[in-house]
């Protein structure tokens, strides 16, 4: 339903006067790819500028793999700093 409804909104935007310079989005694999593959086809063939697309850091932060690699490395490395510092990394990256 979530790449549907993209689909649909890009088509929309696509189809009218503005220039879209960017796009922000959770990590939805097909949003992903479509942007990748066929948002630049979409935007050559109707003249416009490729549009980047980011990933919104609230959600890679939320994510468990980088919570996971974050616990394991602090884990491996059993620096003070780096057990000290765990907390703080991930929170700097969801600021």
């Amino acid at each position: 339903m979530e790449f549907i409804g993209h689909q649909k909104a890009f088509a929309f935007l696509l189809g009218t006067a503005m220039i879209i310079k960017a796009f922000i989005s959770d990590r939805h694999s097909q949003i992903a790819k479509w942007m990748r593959v066929e948002c630049p086809k979409k935007c050559k063939e109707l003249g416009k500028p490729l549009i980047d697309h980011f990933f919104d850091l609230w959600h890679i932060g939320k994510s468990k793999l980088l919570n996971k690699n974050l616990h394991l490395s602090i884990l491996i490395i059993t620096s003070n700093i780096i057990q000290h510092y765990g907390s703080n990394m991930k929170k700097h990256i969801l600021t």
